[in-house]
Parts: structure tokens; sequence; C-alpha cells
């Protein structure tokens, strides 16, 4: 089923996220878009919005983004920053959200473990992990400019996009690291 008419619109922006179990979706929309289907992004802040495969919207949430899910059938997301900064968990009836920890003021772009047990997140340009439950935080890369963070199916490897400016360059290189890990360490 389409869910987007002809638009202006990046749509990676929209961070497409679908259900373990294929029955749901999230996309980070403008807050101000009443469905699915839109013509772009609009000013005003972004929502997470949850639809079922027949395009209902089941619930939204203003001032998040980013969905990533959980075995649970629940969500991780980004806030968009005011009263929102960091991670938040959406239950897996879309009723309630609460933050995941505190300290982490610029997470985005979150991805969960297979196991649902951690999520790897983007931190001030760095990808760290934290236990689903909040507990201990580590950094996985440190000093750079990080995003996209991603969990192999059986959980031993991780990718992430590195942006390195080699010295005497002013054109910025987008590296791909995948690194098997154990839990206890980073990459």
């Amino acid at each position: 089923k389409q869910l987007t008419e002809k638009s202006t619109v990046n749509f990676e922006d929209l961070f497409p996220a679908l259900s373990n179990a294929g029955e749901h979706y999230a996309l980070t929309l403008p807050a101000t878009v009443d469905s699915g289907i839109f013509a772009g992004m609009g000013s005003g802040g972004s929502k997470v919005a949850i639809f079922n495969r027949n395009a209902a919207k089941k619930a939204e949430f203003t001032g998040f983004i980013q969905a990533a899910w959980m075995p649970n059938g629940g969500l991780i997301v980004a806030g968009e920053g005011g009263a929102n900064r960091g991670l938040f968990i959406i239950d897996a009836n879309f009723k309630t959200i609460k933050k995941l920890v505190d300290g982490f003021d610029t997470a985005q772009m979150p991805a969960v473990s297979p196991d649902g047990k951690q999520v790897a997140f983007v931190n001030n340009g760095e990808i760290w992990t934290i236990g689903i439950d909040g507990t201990n935080p580590k950094v996985a890369i440190l000093g750079s400019v990080s995003s996209f963070p991603t969990w192999s199916p059986d959980g031993k490897y991780r990718a992430a996009v590195v942006r390195t400016v080699p010295p005497g360059e002013i054109i910025t290189k987008n590296l791909i690291f995948i690194a098997k890990f154990n839990t206890t360490e980073g990459f």
C-alpha cells in the first residue's frame, strides 16, 4: 500500500520502522499531519505515528522521532528536544511513554538489539549502548561523528557509519565499521 505522495521530502528522514511481526509500522512525521499519507515535511515539530498494516493510525507521540521496535512490540524513540530530550520507551499497547535514562540529552537513532536487552544509539556524535532497563551505558565509538547504528540478526555484530575528515581535506568521508563484540566491550 502506498503511504506517501509525491514530495520533496527526504524519505530517509521519515525513519520508517516495521514491527518484528510486520503488523505495525512507525514513521516520523511533521506534528501537523493527521495521517501517514502526506506531501512533505513542514515546520512545527515532529511526531512518531504508529499504524497497522492497513495504514490505520493506532497512536502518535508528538515531540518524538526515530522509532525502533523492541521484540515485545514496544518501541524506543528519541526525543525531539525541549522537555523531550533523550531516549524513551513506548509500551507495546502504545498507551504510555517513559524516559529510559537521564543524561543522554542528544540521544538519537536508536537501534534495539535482536534479543531486546540493549539499545545502540547516537549521543553527541558518538555511538553508545545501554541496557533496555537504562543500566550499564557504554560508549562504543568515541570521538567521531557517527550515525545509524545497527545490529546483525544474531546480535554478534554491530555496524555504524562513521564520518571522518582526513588531515588537509575538507571533504567528509563516510566509513562503515562492522565489528564483532560482546556485551562488555564496544567496537
